[in-house]
C-alpha cells in the first residue's frame, strides 16, 4: 500500500513537471509567433514601398545595415525551421500523451459511481470531467486531422460531411447517424488508402490489425513504438464501434459531440505518427 502511494505521488509529480514545462513552452511559442507577426508587419510593406524607388537607393552604408538585418533574421528563421524534425517529434509525443490522458479521464469518469471517495471529492471529480468534456468539444482537433490528411494524400470528403452535419445538428436538422457515420467512413477509407500504399502488402483483419500493420510499415522511425500502434489500434477499434452505434437510435447532442471528438482525437493520434516518406505514392 505504501509503495502504491509512493508511485502515485511520483506520477502526480511527473504530471506537474509536464504541465510547468508545457506552460513555459507555450509562452516561448507565443513570443516567437508575436515576433514573427511584428517583423512581417514591417518587412512586407517596406518591400512593397521599395519596388518603385531608383536602384541607387540600394547603395551606401545605411542600406548595408538594412541588408545585414535582413540576412540576420533570415539566418535565424532558417535555423529555427531546421528544428522542424524536433517539432514533429513533439507533435507526435504530445498527441500520444493527449490521447492517453483522454482515455484515462474517460475511464475515471466511467468509474465515478463506484470509486470509494467522499462526496466532496466526487463533486471535484465531476467538475474536472465536465471541464475536460467542454475543452474537448471546443478543441480544434479537426484542424490537425485535416493537416495530416493533406500531408498523407488522403480524402477529406467524409470528414467535411461529418463536420457539416455536426453544425446542422445544433439547429435540430441532423441526427447522430448523419454526423457519426461519415466520420466512420473517413476512418475506414483512410485506413484502406494507407494499406494500399504500404511497402509490404498482406491481408489484415479488423481495425486494430490494420492500424498495427500500417504503423509497422510506415510509422515514424525512432518516435513511436509498436506498443503505441497496438494501443491506438485498440482505441480506434472501440471508437469505430461507438460511431457505428449511431445507427441504433437517437442520441443527445452533447453525446454526439463527445463521441465525435473522442473518435477524432484517437484518429489524429494515429495519423500524426505516420511518415509520408515511407508510403508508396498514391495511384491515380
Amino acid at each position: 500500500m505504501a509503495d502504491d502511494e509512493a508511485r502515485k505521488q511520483e506520477d502526480l509529480a511527473l504530471f506537474n513537471e509536464v504541465n510547468v514545462t508545457l506552460k513555459g513552452l507555450r509562452e516561448d511559442a507565443l513570443s516567437v509567433a508575436s515576433l514573427v507577426s511584428r517583423t512581417l508587419d514591417l518587412t512586407e510593406p517596406t518591400k512593397d514601398a521599395l519596388v518603385t524607388v531608383p536602384a541607387t537607393y540600394f547603395t551606401g552604408p545605411y542600406w548595408e545595415l538594412q541588408r545585414q538585418s535582413l540576412k540576420g533574421v533570415l539566418d535565424a528563421a532558417n535555423a529555427l525551421r531546421a528544428t522542424k524534425s524536433l517539432t514533429q517529434d513533439f507533435e507526435v509525443a504530445s498527441t500520444y500523451a493527449s490521447t492517453m490522458a483522454n482515455t484515462t479521464i474517460t475511464l475515471v469518469a466511467s468509474y465515478s459511481d463506484t470509486l470509494p471517495v467522499a462526496s466532496a471529492a466526487r463533486d471535484d471529480l465531476e467538475r474536472v470531467v465536465k471541464r475536460y468534456q467542454e475543452a474537448l468539444a471546443s478543441a480544434p482537433i479537426a484542424l490537425s486531422v485535416y493537416a495530416s490528411i493533406r500531408r498523407l494524400g488522403l480524402d477529406a470528403q467524409h470528414l467535411r460531411e461529418a463536420e457539416e452535419a455536426l453544425r446542422v445538428s445544433a439547429f435540430g436538422g441532423a441526427g447522430a447517424a448523419s454526423t457519426l457515420l461519415p466520420l466512420r467512413s473517413c476512418i475506414d477509407d483512410s485506413l484502406a488508402a494507407l494499406l494500399r500504399r504500404t511497402p509490404g502488402q498482406q491481408k489484415t483483419g479488423n481495425t486494430k490489425a490494420k492500424v498495427q500493420w500500417i504503423g509497422q510499415q510506415c510509422g515514424r522511425r525512432g518516435v513511436v513504438s509498436s506498443m503505441h500502434f497496438a494501443t491506438i489500434g485498440d482505441d480506434l477499434h472501440d471508437r469505430r464501434d461507438e460511431l457505428s452505434d449511431a445507427k441504433q437510435g437517437t442520441m443527445r447532442r452533447d453525446a454526439i459531440i463527445f463521441t465525435f471528438n473522442r473518435a477524432l482525437v484517437t484518429f489524429d493520434a494515429f495519423l500524426v505518427t505516420i511518415d509520408e516518406a515511407r508510403l508508396r505514392p498514391p495511384t491515380v
